[in-house]
Order: C-alpha cells, then sequence, then structure tokens
C-alpha cells in the first residue's frame, strides 16, 4: 500500500497465522473525536471515503 495519504508501512507479517502490519505513526483527530465535535460526516463524505481505494484515503 502507498500513496500520498497512506501511512508508510513499517513491516508486516504476511507468512503468519494472523496477518499483521505496522504503519508509521499518522498524527491526527480519531473519526470519533471528529463525529463528537462536529456530528455526524454528511452523506457525500461518507460515500467519497467509501468510494476511494485505500491507498489514496487521507489519514486523521
Amino acid at each position: 500500500m502507498s500513496g500520498a495519504f497512506a501511512a508508510s508501512v513499517a513491516g508486516a507479517d504476511t507468512e503468519a497465522e494472523v496477518l499483521r502490519m505496522a504503519t508509521a505513526f499518522v498524527a491526527g483527530v480519531s473519526l470519533q473525536r471528529a463525529v463528537s465535535a462536529h456530528g455526524p460526516l454528511p452523506e457525500g463524505t461518507l460515500r467519497t471515503l467509501v468510494a476511494i481505494p485505500a491507498d489514496e484515503k487521507p489519514r486523521g
């Protein structure tokens, strides 16, 4: 996974029984905090977020 809005992958174990991936820390507001402070996200924003491939989603 890579892209302008994706955290860099620090390590991964794709051979383990439970797949694991570690990424760099990205400072930002959690979804819970954003919703608590500003209310539910508008429908258009939600549709945009689910439509963007994971490697292009903004973090934070």
